[in-house]
């Protein structure tokens, strides 16, 4: 499966959005491209690190499968690890916080390490059907459930 990343990435990286107005719109760039990712849904940058986090579903959308990871790409689009953090289902957003990578996955939230990428706690969303968005408020992260 062939990725078109680099907008999206380079979106990320730099928070910068194409111009709204016609006189300062741009024709988007293509900057790179990720081959050999399986289903990326969300990119989030670590900017201590440098690299961009991709969750790839790697199934069926909200199947609870275990094929469900997460890769590490350099902003350059070298992919540094392919399955980085494995274990999951079908992730999605993700948020990060001290040092601590939040990932939406289908009905829970997995907390992984984002030295190790290794899965530190889940907590099940009594209820949702599927977890998508991923928000820090100062006091505790929040997740917004999509429900058919």
């Amino acid at each position: 499966m062939r990725v078109a990343l680099g907008i999206l990435a380079c979106l990320c990286v730099t928070g910068t959005v194409l111009g709204t107005d016609r006189a300062s719109a741009q024709t988007p760039t293509l900057l790179w491209e990720a081959k050999g990712l399986a289903q990326p849904e969300s990119v989030l940058h670590d900017p201590v690190t440098d690299v961009l986090y991709v969750s790839n579903i790697n199934g069926a959308v909200m199947g609870k499968d275990g094929n469900g990871f997460i890769s590490r790409i350099k902003p350059d689009g070298t992919i540094l690890e392919r399955s980085w953090a494995t274990g999951l289902n079908s992730p999605t957003g993700m948020g990060l916080h001290e040092r601590t990578l939040y990932v939406a996955d289908v009905d829970r939230l997995v907390v992984l390490s984002a030295g190790s990428g290794s899965i530190e706690k889940t907590y099940k969303a009594n209820g949702a059907i599927f977890l998508t968005t991923w928000s820090s408020p100062k006091t505790a992260p929040s997740l917004s459930p999509t429900r058919p």
